[in-house]
This record gives structure tokens, C-alpha cells and sequence, in this order.
């Protein structure tokens, strides 16, 4: 999911005139050259830093440019929250999990139609034994 956004991010020539562009970059691509290091040697913790360090470099950025980056974050949270969802995670720990509110991942599935799946549906105690 990372990887996809910032590819979509940083394709857009236009951005590259805000100012703080080329920092941002430049601390992008080296936490996410760091991060697949990390993936590749098993090493969760430094992955979340280095997830963090994207973080810091996205809240550096100032005015349109931070705001459109954060709103791009935030509907792939929800439309990936909606698939882990999907396959019958709680809508509470799968809201939890991504970071998001149980009200963003309701609305989201809502439009979507995944929760009148019939397996979708919560089960009974009695049904599930």
C-alpha cells in the first residue's frame, strides 16, 4: 500500500514546486530504503521507525501538499481497513489496527456493500457450534 501511494505521489511533477519537495523526497526514499532492509532482515522495529520517519517528513510538509499526502494515507487506511473487514476481522480491531474510526470503516463499508455479504454476517454462538 506504501509503496503504491508514494509512487503515485511522487510521479506528479507539479508537487515538485511546493516548497519542502525535495527534502520530503529525500527522507522518503531513504525510510523506505531503510525499511526494506529491516522487512529483509525480520527487524519489525526498525521498520516502525522508519515508518515513523515517513510519518515526520509528511507533518514537515506545509500547506496543500501536506494535506493532500495525509487525505491519499488516509483513504487507503479505509479501503484497505474495508478488505480486512471483508474477511471477518471485527470492524473494532480492524478500525483499530489501521488507525482509523470504527465510524470512517462503517460509512466506507457501507457504500461499498460489504456488509450485506451474507458471510460477512456475525454468527450466533449457537449457529457457530
Amino acid at each position: 500500500m506504501l509503496s503504491n501511494k508514494f509512487s503515485k505521489i511522487i510521479e506528479r511533477k507539479d508537487y515538485r514546486k511546493y516548497p519542502g519537495w525535495n527534502d520530503f523526497y529525500k527522507r522518503v526514499i531513504l525510510a523506505i530504503r531503510s525499511s526494506i532492509t529491516a522487512l529483509e532482515k525480520d527487524d519489525e522495529k526498525k521498520f516502525k521507525e522508519d515508518l515513523g520517519l515517513v510519518r515526520k517528513a509528511i507533518n514537515k510538509l506545509s500547506g496543500k501538499l501536506k494535506i493532500y499526502i495525509k487525505d491519499v494515507f488516509r483513504k487507503a487506511s479505509v479501503n484497505k481497513a474495508s478488505r480486512i473487514y471483508e474477511h471477518g476481522i471485527s470492524m473494532e480491531k480492524t478500525a483499530s489496527l489501521l488507525g482509523i474510526t470504527m465510524f470512517e470503516l462503517a460509512e466506507y463499508a457501507g457504500q461499498t456493500g460489504i456488509s450485506d455479504v451474507p458471510e460477512s454476517k456475525t454468527l450466533g454462538v449457537k449457529s457457530r457450534i
